[in-house]
């Protein structure tokens, strides 16, 4: 259900993005379950992706030190088949390098 409320809210700034082919046998064991590679022309392909998030606003409230933070994540595409439709998504692994210190999240569900 879509309460209306905006969860987030962020300028993306300075923005450069990668990417690369990579064999697909080397990125099966990051792809989550019930997903497949998503490959163009029978490639599969990776981005890195950098960019600094400005004036970030969760709810519309700032937090001290995730206003404004550089981002760095590794993408890779996935593709799932739910029914006769073909949904494609983004499997992110990500370091960002905020003042509060670095995370590392794995796979996101689609």
């Amino acid at each position: 259900m879509n309460s209306g409320k905006i969860f987030l809210t962020a300028q993306w700034r300075d923005l450069v993005m990668l990417n690369y082919e990579v064999d697909p046998a080397l990125l099966q064991r990051f792809v989550p379950a019930g997903t497949e590679l998503d490959l163009w022309k029978g490639q599969a392909f990776v981005s890195l992706v950098g960019f600094r998030f400005l004036n970030t606003k969760v709810l519309g409230i700032s937090f001290p030190f995730h206003r404004n933070f550089e981002e760095v994540n590794l993408r890779l595409y996935v593709q799932r088949r739910d029914k006769l439709v073909l949904k494609r998504g983004v499997v992110f692994h990500s370091r960002d390098s905020s003042p509060v210190g670095n995370r590392h999240r794995g796979p996101d569900p689609l």
